[in-house]
């Protein structure tokens, strides 16, 4: 009943972020979804934004490792107040900011503190925020309770300092006492913002100290604890996926202590059982429509190339490197028309499903595929290899349909196959 009841209290939270331009942009967005609007008249609703490529952590299985030993340089990239006020005319239709990491911390950028304030009292949107919680210090507690910054996403993947030590690195005692006294605050104002949520990646290390930090998450009074698969992706031996069977028992005595606590409520409704990964090529393919390229922007932050974001609709495919220094400098603000009206962005909307006049493309096809699923858990390597033959299908028939209407957009540089600090972070 509590989870219950928090979810209704957070989806009443959300519907006071309406105001008259984000209903019209909302409509007009089911409109353009229907109609199949290549160059929609609504803008993205949902957008995630990576403030900072600064991380203050080593995880030891962090796909960040491969970059530092391939050699790629590090530059900082830390987006400025100035700089975030040029995404204006983005930012009033947005209902939902995300500030999530990619290859860094959020909260590391100097100027967290204004852009969160900045944000709050301009355009009073929703905002969330996934971080590992070390940087997550006073003065960022205190501008959260008094600003009303709704949601936090503490990744915290062990119970224990050993494990966690393992795992992620040698602050465990810091991050909780920063959960700790983000909760002291808000009840000392009165107020149940930001609503607190703990992440664990379960796999062969901290699997059996899962009902400690179901405790642990229960004497800080947290919203809720999110477990899900952790995926080595070749960096570890630590997935679970290997041994289904174990893992599947544990998961069932996790929910049976926490039941018997009658705690259950901070866990995912039914558990996250693992299941023996099989595929054949005969397997039919349900029909699943994505409505990404309307309804979502990601821009996250480059490792090596200065001043610069990746930007995409969606976590898979990443379509611009976006210089956005270069870009406001030419044009004065973040000119989002030439960015969400770009021909790739057309083309993408035009094939991202199949319909009665196009046939779904190769990439957005093989992303929603089973064998996808298969070998994302069974053989990474594989699976990245055939994304990159199905993304050159994919820009081979955009150049064929739009070579001629492709116009230069200053700082938006096409990626017309992953560039090489993408092909090291995979």
């Amino acid at each position: 009943m509590k989870k219950i009841l928090s979810r209704i209290r957070r989806y009443l939270e959300k519907l006071r972020y309406f105001n008259r331009a984000r209903l019209i942009n909302r409509i007009r967005l089911l409109i353009d979804i229907k109609q199949i609007n290549i160059k929609p008249r609504s803008f993205p609703i949902k957008v995630t934004l990576s403030l900072s490529n600064v991380c203050n952590y080593a995880c030891p299985m962090c796909s960040i490792n491969n970059l530092r030993k391939s050699k790629f340089k590090k530059v900082i990239n830390n987006i400025s107040l100035v700089q975030l006020k040029s995404f204006s005319a983005l930012f009033k239709f947005v209902e939902q900011l995300s500030f999530v990491g990619f290859v860094g911390e959020s909260v590391l950028n100097p100027e967290f503190i204004p852009i969160v304030k900045y944000l709050k009292s301009r355009f009073q949107m929703y905002l969330f925020i996934s971080s590992n919680g070390y940087g997550i210090l006073d003065d960022i507690q205190n501008v959260m309770v008094e600003t009303g910054f709704d949601s936090v996403i503490f990744s915290i993947h062990a119970a224990t300092p050993e494990t966690y030590r393992i795992l992620q690195g040698s602050h465990l005692e810091v991050v909780l006492s920063n959960v700790e006294n983000l909760q002291r605050k808000k009840h000392k104002k009165g107020v149940s913002k930001p609503y607190i949520t703990i992440v664990y990646a379960l796999n062969k290390a901290n699997i059996k100290e899962t009902t400690i930090m179901i405790d642990l998450a229960h004497k800080l009074n947290i919203e809720r604890l999110h477990l899900y698969h952790y995926h080595d992706y070749g960096l570890s031996e630590l997935s679970l996926e290997s041994n289904v069977e174990y893992a599947n028992k544990m998961l069932d005595e996790i929910y049976d202590y926490a039941k018997q606590k009658n705690i259950g409520y901070l866990l995912p409704k039914t558990p996250p059982y693992y299941e023996e990964y099989s595929f054949k090529e005969s397997q039919d393919e349900k029909e699943i429509p994505c409505y990404l390229p309307w309804t979502g922007l990601q821009l996250r932050s480059s490792y090596s190339h200065s001043n610069s974001l990746y930007l995409g609709c969606c976590n898979v495919y990443n379509a611009f490197l976006f210089d956005y220094d270069k870009h406001i400098s030419y044009y004065g603000k973040v000119d989002i028309i030439k960015i969400w009206h770009h021909p790739l962005f057309q083309y993408l909307r035009k094939t991202v499903n199949t319909n009665k006049k196009h046939k779904k493309n190769p990439l957005c096809q093989y992303c929603k595929s089973k064998k996808r699923n298969y070998l994302k858990s069974t053989d990474n390597k594989k699976n990245y290899e055939i994304k990159l033959l199905v993304l050159d299908e994919f820009i081979d028939a955009f150049k064929a349909n739009y070579i001629n209407e492709i116009e230069e957009v200053i700082g938006l540089k096409v990626l017309y196959t992953e560039d090489d600090e993408l092909r090291a972070l995979a």
